[in-house]
């Protein structure tokens, strides 16, 4: 179980860098629609990044070290569910990630989820519930 959350953890690292938006737009110009993505690393990317790489470390320092004690666990599962809370957010207003609007551009733009944003929302969120499990079971033994 604890190579599924290490695994969840270097999905979210690949989210992070990864497209968040597919946007088209109309542009004021010549009315051509133009079509871009926006990765991650524009906005939040970049913490959820550095975020996830810390929580593979512990999960990764976790496997090895078999004795840690349950705080080493911990703090990957929250740093794992403030991944999947930046997810969310940004996931649920995909619409205001930098970069995404140009009011000087574009006379209309249509939004949509990008596949790196959806990743790293579902991937944090399923690793941060199975170490949240795992640290249960643990104490528990």
């Amino acid at each position: 179980m604890w190579l599924i959350c290490f695994t969840g953890g270097v999905l979210a690292a690949i989210g992070s860098v990864s497209s968040w938006a597919n946007v088209s737009g109309e542009r004021f110009i010549d009315d051509r629609i133009e079509r871009f993505s926006v990765y991650g690393t524009v906005g939040d990317g970049d913490a959820t990044l550095i975020l996830a790489l810390i929580s593979c470390f512990l999960i990764l320092w976790r496997i090895v070290l078999p004795r840690t004690s349950s705080f080493v666990p911990a703090i990957a599962a929250v740093l794992l569910s403030v991944i999947a809370v930046a997810g969310m957010l940004n996931w649920a207003d995909v619409s205001h990630i930098p970069g995404v609007y140009e009011p000087g551009k574009y006379f209309r733009t249509g939004v949509t989820v990008g596949w790196g944003l959806i990743l790293v929302t579902v991937s944090s969120a399923i690793a941060a519930s199975l170490l949240a499990y795992q640290i249960w079971q643990q104490e528990l033994r």
